[in-house]
């Protein structure tokens, strides 16, 4: 019988293990942490709530193949996230819009810069806050600068640790400037989260009779490194090993550590039904926190529950090190960081049996449809 280890019980060690299992494979799991379920791993509280732990989440994706392979693991209802920002104490939708307009600026001089905006990207829905930064349109520009100003420069500095100019592009188009008053963070075709819990679904993806799940164990030390292979403790010399982690991690930062952000959540029950408009509010002018998430607005199923009580939790970013108890989350993606991921992405093609895959192992900040598109993509190409 076919072996194959995989490291990380998220979604991309999750889903790459169950394709595998239903091809015939034997699959050795470990994950480090004592549940599975990576970064979308929710639990129920006391009042009913569903906490996500490692910050919010939501499933979105265009992509039939993708949306079909997550129906096979849960039911999923529909909803569509809707964020806001809190700028000069008032809570505006974002991505920005027409609203934030009106909200910011006198009625008739609003007018004139919705008009800018449509005449200079005529049928574009979005544009991204850097290119509107280089309008020659001085009514589109002045809004960019009062955005860049007031949000995109502050909340920057406070995930990233980074000034705009100096994140890869793609980071910042995650959060576009609407053309129009439509609000909604994503426009995808589907945009849902599962009936019971992103756990549930993470369970079900993994429960297999071909799969052999290990919680708790942190794989890298019961691997040996040799010249051509790494071995695992156990098992067969040159068992496949798919690593869904930290890459520089694995090599001991060899070639220094690769830059990641941390992130803290500072839970508060409050006595209200409602706390805050929007699930979650970006904090760009608040000295410490990005955001604040509310949880019961992330589920359908929690939002009508009206019994005094919601559970916010405040969260921040901070330089990730490697100090115990802490998890990277985001790579700091630069030119320079880049160049050093790829140090390590060639030394990992050094051992034949060593796949590496995922947000962590790929250094990239794919969203969750983008690294379930990445981990069966790759799945079926590993040929052994």
């Amino acid at each position: 019988m076919k072996d194959i280890i995989i490291i990380g019980a998220g979604l991309t060690g999750a889903s790459i293990a169950r394709v595998f299992a239903e091809k015939g494979v034997h699959v050795h799991i470990y994950e480090r942490r004592n549940e599975v379920g990576g970064n979308m791993y929710d639990y129920k509280d006391k009042n009913g709530f569903l906490i996500q732990k490692y910050g919010p989440h939501t499933f979105h994706t265009n992509d039939d193949e993708l949306y079909s392979f997550i129906c096979r693991f849960a039911n999923w209802v529909p909803f569509k996230l809707k964020c806001g920002a809190e700028i000069n104490g008032n809570v505006t939708p974002s991505p920005f819009n027409f609203k934030t307009v009106d909200m910011y600026f006198d009625t008739d001089k609003a007018t004139e810069i919705k008009q800018a905006l449509l005449d200079t990207y005529p049928g574009r829905p979005s544009v991204p806050v850097m290119e509107l930064m280089r309008s020659q349109n001085a009514l589109a520009h002045e809004y960019a600068q009062f955005l860049f100003d007031n949000d995109f420069a502050l909340y920057t500095g406070k995930q990233w640790g980074i000034p705009p100019e100096d994140i890869d592009p793609s980071v910042l188009r995650r959060v576009p400037i609407n053309l129009s008053y439509e609000e909604g963070y994503f426009t995808d075709k589907y945009q849902c989260v599962p009936s019971t819990s992103f756990s549930d679904f993470a369970i079900n993806m993994l429960n297999h009779p071909m799969i052999e799940l290990h919680l708790g164990i942190d794989a890298r030390k019961i691997f040996k490194l040799t010249s051509e292979y790494v071995l695992c403790e156990g098992y067969c010399d040159g068992t496949p090993i798919v690593y869904t982690g930290a890459l520089d991690e694995l090599f001991n930062c060899k070639f220094g550590r690769l830059p990641y952000r941390g992130l803290v959540f500072e839970y508060e029950t409050k006595d209200t039904d409602s706390y805050q408009r929007y699930p979650i509010v970006a904090l760009p002018q608040r000295e410490k926190y990005t955001r604040v998430t509310e949880f019961k607005k992330l589920y359908p199923q929690t939002v009508n529950i009206l019994n005094g009580k919601t559970v916010v939790a405040y969260e921040y970013s901070f330089a990730y090190c490697g100090e115990k108890g802490t998890e990277p989350y985001y790579p700091v993606i630069t030119d320079e960081n880049i160049a050093m991921y790829e140090k390590y992405k060639e030394l990992s093609k050094e051992f034949k049996n060593l796949f590496v895959c995922g947000r962590l192992g790929d250094y990239k900040y794919y969203n969750m449809d983008q690294a379930l598109k990445r981990a069966l993509n790759f799945a079926s190409k590993i040929k052994f």
